[in-house]
């Protein structure tokens, strides 16, 4: 009798392990927001964002698992993790369920791919293309997975841009002699390719904007080339700083971050 109990314990066991996840069943439908990124603690990177086309009275989270073979990426959707009572917008009814994750820059060189989507309900292969600062899915006509958009396109490396943030005129040629001095040592002006691409701040002509407020404070724009290393261009900026009342804000498109500001102070971070 006992050995009989223990049986019918394991296949029990057995049984609920191999349940699936009944909210995994329901996802038939998946929408996908994707971008690039070249800031943050992932560095250079794209990120891809999965939404549920149906909507639950509580909050879940997706998790899924990637894998990169050659020229396959595989997805595959494997829990939903309840995060707490939806709480839905106006007018709304329910929340989607949502996860993603994100793959550095480096593990996707040039070229094509195969881009599978895999879930408890459906398999979707499409084509991921990475060319030149450019990335393009082609997701083939289906019912269960669809994108935001097709194409995505990146800041080029070794871009320098930034602002010079300062109140009052008087300090307008404090702001002037930095940016004149950053090109004096070869951080030359520059025009990133596609700008309008890729949410630059920048005028029709891609030359960075200078915004001025009736209260007299001001912003001056700067895009450079990083011919030099942003430790150089982070020096200059600090002398500037500390001899005048100009904030200077800078980052690189490989990841580097400075703040220099007449409040909070100075701060830097240096991609890995």
């Amino acid at each position: 009798m006992k050995t009989y109990l223990i049986l019918l314990s394991t296949i029990i066991l057995l049984a609920t392990g191999c349940k699936k996840d009944p909210l995994l069943v329901g996802i038939d439908g998946l929408s996908l927001y994707w971008d690039n990124r070249y800031l943050g603690e992932n560095g250079r990177s794209l990120i891809f964002e999965f939404y549920s086309s149906a909507r639950y009275d509580n909050d879940y989270d997706l998790h899924f698992e990637y894998t990169i073979s050659g020229n396959s990426i595989h997805i595959e959707l494997v829990s939903a993790i309840g995060d707490g009572k939806c709480l839905a917008g106006i007018g709304k009814i329910g929340c989607k369920a949502k996860g993603g994750f994100s793959i550095a820059e480096e593990y996707l060189p040039d070229g094509v791919y195969s881009f599978n989507l895999k879930t408890s309900e459906f398999e979707i292969e499409s084509e991921f293309i990475v060319d030149n600062n450019k990335y393009t899915l082609i997701i083939p006509p289906n019912d269960n997975f669809s994108s935001s958009f097709q194409e995505v396109y990146t800041m080029p490396r070794n871009i320098l841009l930034g602002s010079v943030v300062y109140s009052g005129d008087h300090n307008t040629l404090s702001a002037q002699d930095f940016l004149a001095e950053l090109n004096s040592s070869g951080f030359n002006n520059t025009i990133v390719p596609n700008y309008d691409k890729i949410g630059m701040n920048t005028d029709s002509l891609g030359n960075p904007k200078e915004k001025h407020w009736s209260t007299d404070r001001h912003s001056l724009g700067f895009i450079c080339a990083l011919n030099n290393d942003f430790e150089e261009a982070f020096l200059i900026a600090k002398e500037k700083f500390h001899s005048s009342s100009i904030n200077i804000y800078m980052m690189s498109s490989n990841g580097d971050q400075a703040r220099l500001d007449q409040t909070e102070g100075v701060s830097i971070s240096y991609v890995d």
